[in-house]
């Protein structure tokens, strides 16, 4: 009785083991995931010119703790490209995924979504959605040119900006693509048909034979609004 006491105890024992080392193994395993994480999911433009071309850079993180595979990135239409500089993220790595939107076929109020497909097991599929005021007046202020065009380098171009208001209004900058572009405002408070001006500059020539990118000015007013600048340079 007690041999037979002593097997059953030593069973329990090794089926404890093997449950725990089973059990542990796959808590292990699922654990290990890729989680996708986008700096923001939802971009405003604002109001912006017809036939133009804009573009907002959305950020992509691995924040988990396996590595985040970007299989396939899909827009809605022609109208917008979505480039991404890598598809392989390892644990903490940051991928570029830049939005560029033409605003050629379009006029009034526009949005897009982008699709982003992962191995992200919580949600593969994931999205992005910018929007924009094509071609619409914009009720808080004027900007003379709405598009700038730089040809050579270095170059500086300045845009007039008026407030069209009876009250004063305040601007800021919440997009500027830095690594290409200075850009100040002279004044950024401005009296109600007064005016201010905004200079811009290339940094650097790109290896591209156009560049193509904008700026994104939020303002606040009477009301709150946003406003993008198309930047273009063509090469002669």
């Amino acid at each position: 009785m007690k041999k037979i006491a002593n097997g059953k105890i030593g069973w329990i024992v090794i089926f404890f083991f093997l449950f725990s080392n089973i059990a542990f193994s796959q808590a292990h395993k699922i654990q290990r995931q890729p989680k996708l994480q986008f700096s923001e999911s939802f971009w405003d433009f604002g109001y912006l010119p017809d036939d133009a071309q804009v573009s907002h850079l959305f950020l992509i993180k691995n924040v988990g703790d396996d590595s985040l595979f970007i299989t396939n990135v899909r827009t809605t239409c022609g109208c917008t490209y979505a480039p991404i500089n890598k598809s392989r993220l390892g644990l903490g790595e940051i991928a570029d995924l830049e939005v560029i939107f033409s605003s050629r076929k379009f006029r009034g109020e526009v949005q897009k979504a982008i699709y982003i497909t992962t191995n992200d097991t919580s949600s593969s599929s994931s999205y992005v959605t910018i929007s924009a005021k094509v071609g619409l007046l914009n009720p808080l202020m004027a900007t003379h040119p709405e598009k700038v065009f730089f040809s050579s380098f270095p170059e500086e171009k300045k845009i007039w900006v008026k407030n069209v208001t009876n009250s004063k209004i305040s601007l800021s900058t919440i997009y500027v693509p830095s690594e290409l572009i200075d850009f100040s405002i002279q004044k950024q408070s401005i009296d109600p048909q007064d005016s201010t001006q905004i200079t811009l500059s290339l940094k650097k020539l790109t290896e591209k034979p156009q560049l193509k990118t904008s700026i994104t000015l939020s303002i606040e007013g009477p009301e709150k609004a946003r406003l993008t600048i198309p930047i273009e340079l063509i090469r002669k």
